[in-house]
């Protein structure tokens, strides 16, 4: 922001100033800085250059697919609407950190997307009523987990929801999501920032229709699943300006 414009010089009394980049290795590691500074009338020009190590690594997948548990009233994704069974299981894999340096890894995952339910007869006012749902922000807290190597999710929405009445049946939910997760790392020296190493993005996409109401039971319909897809190398910061929040336990 003040690129080519005159700023005030301040500090004065510290001999050194902290530089933080976000981009490294291969062709891009030099990197030059120059400080220039007049008093008096008179200019002076200090350059130096630095170079700038990152580490590589390798992001991958592995999802199940969606699901109904009537009894429990679940729209999920995965194999049961259990913890244990998570919808999709995303590792961080082979892993070089530059000689001599060491540090910490995070995850952090957003998501932006939709959970829309239609409440089935009878409800307060004795006609079907649409609940719209948002998805959107940082998914769960920050960082979603922290120097794992594994982390997993397990999207879901309730079909059946408690209303003044009595408890309705959802003759339908419609659960379409876009998630991305962002693999970062913090060198274990001081001033150190959290910087992206690899981002990687999957959707989910289910839907429950209610085909019996005695027992209630529901058929998962137009169904995306995420598949197995794979992370990429990017330096983009994870930026969210709320936080959707999240029945699990984060790290």
């Amino acid at each position: 922001p003040t690129s080519g414009a005159t700023v005030p010089v301040t500090g004065l009394n510290t001999n050194a100033t902290n530089f933080v980049w976000y981009t490294g290795g291969g062709n891009i590691a030099n990197k030059e800085v120059s400080y220039s500074v007049t008093v008096n009338g008179v200019s002076n020009t200090a350059k130096a250059r630095f170079n700038v190590k990152r580490p590589t690594t390798t992001v991958t997948s592995s999802s199940g697919i969606s699901r109904v548990d009537s009894p429990a009233a679940l729209l999920f994704l995965g194999t049961q609407s259990s913890s244990n069974y998570p919808g999709i299981i995303i590792t961080r894999g082979t892993t070089t950190i530059p000689t001599g340096f060491s540090g910490q890894f995070q995850f952090v995952q957003l998501v932006d997307g939709s959970n829309t339910r239609t409440v089935a007869y009878p409800t307060p006012t004795g006609t079907p009523a649409i609940i719209p749902g948002v998805l959107q922000g940082l998914d769960g807290c920050y960082p979603y987990a922290l120097d794992p190597y594994t982390i997993t999710d397990q999207p879901l929405s309730p079909l059946r929801g408690s209303l003044p009445g009595g408890e309705p049946f959802y003759v339908n939910a419609d659960y379409d999501a876009n998630y991305r997760v962002y693999l970062m790392f913090r060198p274990n020296t001081t001033d150190s920032s959290w910087v992206t190493l690899n981002r990687l993005n999957w959707v989910w996409h289910g839907r429950a229709t209610l085909t019996s109401t005695s027992p209630p039971l529901w058929s998962p319909t137009d169904v995306i699943i995420p598949g197995n897809p794979t992370g990429v190398d990017s330096t983009e910061f994870p930026v969210w300006s709320q936080l959707q929040p999240y029945a699990g336990v984060c790290d």
